[in-house]
């Protein structure tokens, strides 16, 4: 019984343990931790968490400015699903991450579940601006995506196909 109740607390300690190690092997640790952290408030949310990412070759890009572009874009994935959830506990949302090198460009595709009054908005605004309230201090991530992609001479654009919300990044990285 003792050996059973030890074998118990240790796995215990693991799970706690494996709460702060990195889950992903991007090939960037910085990329790495900041998936750790979205993937831990996703599962502490209810909300799937996916990412299929490769940076090893895409070390003339700052991981500052791959922050911006990851951070930003998972965030706002993020509190669309939260929002689902709290119109519906139990429905199911998803946030996707792909990221890896298509014939001499980086390729990003950030993907989530929307609500349907998010469907309409979007479809509607064509400028994407932040449909928060105060508007005068939020809509800030899509503007620092855009720069950040600008300067790397790549484009991002998003789109809406039934009810995924995507944002495409595409950064050349061979001249």
């Amino acid at each position: 019984m003792l050996k059973f109740l030890y074998i118990l607390f240790y796995l215990a300690q693991q799970v706690k343990l494996n709460k702060y190690q990195s889950y992903y092997k991007s090939g960037n640790t910085f990329i790495d931790n900041l998936l750790h952290t979205k993937r831990l408030e996703a599962i502490e949310k209810g909300i799937e968490f996916k990412v299929f990412a490769d940076f090893t070759e895409f070390r003339q890009i700052r991981n500052e400015d791959l922050c911006v572009i990851i951070s930003n874009t998972i965030d706002n994935a993020l509190r669309e699903c939260r929002l689902m959830k709290e119109e519906n506990p139990m429905v199911e949302c998803l946030v996707q991450l792909k990221a890896k090198k298509v014939k001499g460009f980086l390729s990003i595709l950030c993907e989530n579940s929307l609500r349907d009054s998010q469907v309409r908005y979007l479809r509607e605004n064509a400028t994407l601006e932040t449909s928060k309230e105060d508007k005068k201090n939020h809509g800030f991530g899509v503007k620092n995506i855009k720069s950040v992609v600008k300067d790397y001479g790549g484009e991002v654009s998003f789109s809406v196909l039934d009810d995924m919300f995507s944002v495409s990044v595409i950064i050349p990285i061979e001249i």
